[in-house]
């Protein structure tokens, strides 16, 4: 299907938020380096300044103070694993779909990670570190329910946070019939689906969708599926974590387009 400039529809993602907490050492090594993110302030223990200035990691311009774990600690939620170093900073800009979209319309081989109401942070950033990992050019999202790229997701996603996309829409079957107008296959990973992932054509523009565990896809995205896909497990355990089907789905995906 030749593509075209879909008509803009969706609300440009605006932070919850003008300040953000990040910690852990992967996820604050990124966020230094991405200059885009606009950096307040970074607490750190001795350990891990000398550390970071032994590896160039803590560029001068970034105003940092020294503190101690427990100082570090009250500055962030309860039981926040920070590993000695926390950031203060703004929250990222994310592109609205229409620009995704925009921006992507000459890419042949493009793959979008679609989370109908995933919710659980730790899950959504084992996800992004993965679609990074595998090569997935975004994440898309229902902006209901989903919290802010921050605290734990930026932990669990290692850094990917700083360079995967990450799309909310406030009407998913509205976004995922967007991406279908474009040639996207949109792929249901179900356990009802009547054929294996690997036995379908994961080639070209494909949306991966994934439900909540437990109450799994909704009617409308099923609807919207161009097919289902299971993966095979076998019995007694019938189906998996969301972030290990995501991937699984992504191995798949990037078998096939290597």
């Amino acid at each position: 299907m030749k593509n075209r400039k879909p008509a803009p529809s969706f609300k440009k993602d605006t932070p919850k938020s003008n300040q953000d907490w990040i910690y852990g050492l992967h996820a604050c090594k990124y966020a230094l380096s991405n200059t885009k993110r606009i950096i307040q302030k970074v607490l750190l223990t001795t350990e891990i300044y000398d550390t970071f200035m032994a590896e160039q990691l803590l560029p001068d311009h970034i105003p940092y103070e020294l503190r101690s774990g427990l100082e570090i600690a009250k500055n962030l939620p309860p039981q926040a694993v920070h590993q000695g170093i926390a950031i203060q900073s703004k929250a990222l800009a994310q592109p609205s779909l229409e620009e995704f979209l925009i921006e992507h319309e000459n890419t042949e081989n493009l793959c979008v990670v679609i989370l109908d109401q995933v919710t659980d942070p730790h899950n959504i950033g084992a996800i992004m570190r993965t679609a990074s990992a595998f090569g997935a050019h975004a994440i898309i999202t229902t902006d209901r329910g989903t919290p802010p790229l921050t605290g734990t997701i930026a932990k669990s996603a290692s850094g990917a946070v700083e360079f995967l996309p990450f799309i909310r829409v406030t009407n998913l079957a509205r976004g995922l019939d967007m991406l279908k107008k474009i040639g996207f296959w949109v792929v249901g990973l179900d356990e009802n689906g009547e054929k294996f992932l690997h036995e379908h054509d994961l080639k070209g523009k494909i949306g991966l969708l994934l439900g909540a565990e437990g109450p799994g896809l909704r009617r409308l995205s099923l609807e919207s599926c161009d097919y289902l896909a299971k993966l095979p497990t076998v019995p007694p355990i019938g189906c998996l974590n969301v972030s290990n089907a995501a991937a699984i789905g992504l191995y798949e995906y990037k078998k096939q387009n290597s």
